[in-house]
């Protein structure tokens, strides 16, 4: 009989085994357990407590469990999962016997082994289905890399930006803020002020996550990723709440990369316009520089009575640095150098509207003083309230060996007489400021030696600590070149400066003209 028995039982439990395997779930696996041994103890009721981390979870039961509780058993599945279970008493006869007590840790084995292998199985799911979808975010964010880096401009940047948020996030809500150089709001689709998140951005820095958020912004921003650029913060994206629930840890990494690849695309797209920029100064300036060679007369003037060498030495930016000289008469030649106020382009066009209208009315307007009131009006009403020209006229008479000259706001010249330096300063306004006719004063002088004319970039120019050379330092250099000829004085002023300077670059052009008398 007893061997009968223990066959029953070794069949029960072969089928009940084959019973579990063939249907892998927790809930199927708890009922199979709680049927099995309910049907062949014939006890009043089973009660089985999952427990997650220590805490009770779900519980499954079967039967009436108000009868006594004979007997509790305790199976571990993996650290994090196990399950206790409670036996009722017996609706037949009282205790359950050794045998019966036996049959129930060898019904539990299995369904132990049974849930391991659910557990297993579902894990084994879960992993399946994170690498696909690390998988299918690899090749989003591969797909978005590759279309970002077909962008170039800012906008489209954004705008792609926006879609793909939606498309893998769900949301809408979204902010881009650049903090290079200055914060810029590049885009603000949360529901906060502009002004509120520029007030917010300084503190993003130490902000790790949602949570550490004034109250007014936790539910405005979930989801806080610095723009990284060699390991330096260059912005940053902020999400909203999703339309439909929570965001998990590969969106998290979506963002994270999103927000890589955006200000990769972002700072590229910078550096391309600034090299279209820098070829565009770059053109323009090569364009300036064709203009004011074009505009300046040949360096070198002699005839029976004097002799003149000009030179412009130019630095990165081409100035409005102008100088030029017009035969008036057979004993009379006007001589003029000027310097427009900014660079480049604008500058050097306002040259040659100076240029033009000096060679057209010199040998009309026989006066210097209207002379000077003529160009004036020319640049008053030709020039933006913003541009401004220095300027300084003379006029050689070679008959009587004197020059008349007006300086309009111009740095002094220096006319060197007998060994005597002096500066002229007599004139007026400089040219566009006011509009004619303007009271200008004239001199007239005798011209015994040279006249050393000259822009700013001279006595601006800069030692290695930053101090200008000066009208003395100019004055000083000057009065070692009045036994030179016009051009080894221009050539050896420019050698001094270049000392003076330790040979850095000039910030602003250099123009230098001397008269020298025979």
């Amino acid at each position: 009989m007893n061997t009968n028995k223990e066959l029953i039982n070794l069949t029960s439990l072969l089928d009940f085994s084959n019973k579990l395997t063939q249907n892998l779930s927790e809930e199927f696996i708890i009922n199979s357990t709680l049927f099995t041994i309910i049907g062949k103890l014939g006890i009043c009721g089973l009660k089985v407590v999952k427990i997650i981390d220590g805490n009770e979870s779900e519980t499954y039961s079967k039967g009436k469990l108000q009868c006594e509780i004979l007997e509790e058993d305790f199976i571990r599945i993996n650290d994090k999962i196990s399950f206790r279970f409670y036996l009722g008493d017996k609706l037949i006869g009282s205790g359950i016997s050794d045998l019966e007590l036996q049959y129930v840790k060898l019904i539990l084995s299995i369904a132990t082994t049974a849930l391991e292998n659910y557990y297993n199985f579902k894990e084994l799911q879960i992993q399946k289905v994170q690498a696909e979808k690390k998988s299918q975010l690899l090749e989003t964010l591969f797909e978005i890399s590759r279309s970002f880096s077909g962008l170039t401009s800012e906008e489209k940047i954004i705008k792609a930006l926006a879609f793909n948020i939606m498309g893998q996030l769900t949301t809408d809500k979204f902010a881009v803020v650049k903090t290079n150089e200055a914060t810029t709001i590049l885009k603000n689709n949360l529901n906060i002020s502009d002004e509120e998140l520029s007030n917010l951005v300084p503190k993003l820095g130490k902000i790790k996550l949602n949570s550490d958020l004034d109250k007014q912004f936790k539910e405005k921003i979930k989801i806080i990723t610095p723009m990284n650029i060699s390991g330096k913060t260059e912005g940053y994206l902020l999400i909203g709440p999703k339309m439909f629930g929570d965001y998990d840890e590969q969106d998290y990494s979506f963002v994270l990369s999103l927000a890589t690849t955006a200000i990769s695309a972002l700072e590229n797209e910078r550096l391309i316009q600034e090299e279209i920029e820098k070829k565009r100064l770059e053109t323009e300036l090569g364009l300036a520089t064709e203009i004011q060679n074009k505009l300046l007369p040949p360096s070198k003037l002699e005839t029976d009575k004097f002799c003149y060498f000009g030179l412009t030495h130019q630095s990165n930016e081409v100035g409005g640095d102008y100088f030029d000289y017009v035969k008036i008469s057979e004993n009379k030649y006007l001589f003029v150098i000027a310097d427009v106020t900014g660079k480049g382009m604008p500058a050097a066009l306002i040259m040659s509207n100076i240029q033009a209208a000096i060679q057209s009315l010199a040998p009309i307007e026989k006066d210097l003083k209207a002379l000077v009131n003529a160009v004036n009006k020319v640049v008053y009403y030709n020039t933006s309230k913003d541009m401004f020209i220095t300027a300084f006229f003379c006029l050689l008479d070679t008959n009587n060996n004197t020059i008349e000259y007006i300086n309009a706001g111009h740095f002094y010249p220096i006319l060197t007489n007998n060994g005597k330096l002096k500066e002229l300063r007599i004139g007026g306004v400089i040219l566009g400021f006011i509009p004619s006719p303007i009271d200008y004063n004239s001199e007239i002088l005798p011209f015994e030696d040279s006249l050393v004319m000259y822009t700013d970039g001279l006595n601006e120019a800069k030692d290695p600590n930053g101090n200008d050379l000066g009208i003395e330092g100019v004055k000083k250099i000057v009065a070692e070149t009045t036994h030179l000829s016009p051009e080894k004085a221009v050539n050896y002023i420019l050698d001094s400066v270049k000392k003076y300077t330790d040979n850095h670059q000039l910030e602003d052009d250099i123009s230098i003209v001397v008269l020298k008398r025979k």
